[in-house]
């Protein structure tokens, strides 16, 4: 349903289902959130239209004040933890995977399955389409570029671009 009644009734409906919501938190039409009990999000947080958290019975997703998800983000915990910071903008189509398949050893690849953490800091800015993998931190204050897709650690203030995502540029540089 579109709409304030919508983003109320999604609201009860998920605090019902154990989800701890504040009061301002906004729901679009079409978000999902799949394991709800393990599920915290914080005051004037927003879920634009579309996005799905799928968390596991033993994983756990925070997100904190005023951070947005934009249209249609992914965000698989599994029985990972992800942990989303303040004032925070993810956009839109973004894939968030605490929890993937293992490629090491030389097992069946459909039968190795982890779960990490992924730990997203205060006043970070992440790009259309980007993908973030397990075990990976960003850290407070960074950039990272549409398209890019997140192996390893970044730096704080840093801007990241590619695939996989390099640190090209330092925010608190004179000329960006």
């Amino acid at each position: 349903m579109p709409g304030a009644t919508g983003i109320r009734l999604r609201h009860r409906y998920y605090t019902l289902q154990g989800a701890k919501l504040a009061k301002n938190v906004r729901l679009y039409e079409g978000v999902v959130i799949k394991g709800a009990a393990n599920c915290i999000i914080e005051d004037g947080s927003i879920l634009y239209a579309g996005t799905t958290l799928a968390i596991g019975s033993s994983g756990f997703f925070r997100m904190g004040k005023y951070s947005h998800f934009g249209a249609r983000c992914y965000v698989l915990v599994g029985d990972g933890n992800i942990g989303v910071g303040n004032q925070t903008a993810i956009g839109p189509h973004t894939l968030l995977l605490a929890h993937s398949n293992s490629v090491n050893g030389d097992y069946p690849i459909v039968e190795t399955v982890y779960s990490g953490t992924i730990t997203i800091d205060d006043d970070v800015f992440i790009g259309a389409g980007v993908i973030v993998l397990p075990n990976v931190s960003i850290p407070s204050h960074c950039v990272v570029g549409a398209g890019a897709v997140v192996i390893r650690d970044l730096e704080e203030w840093s801007i990241s671009v590619g695939c996989p995502a390099q640190v090209i540029k330092n925010r608190l540089d004179k000329k960006i």
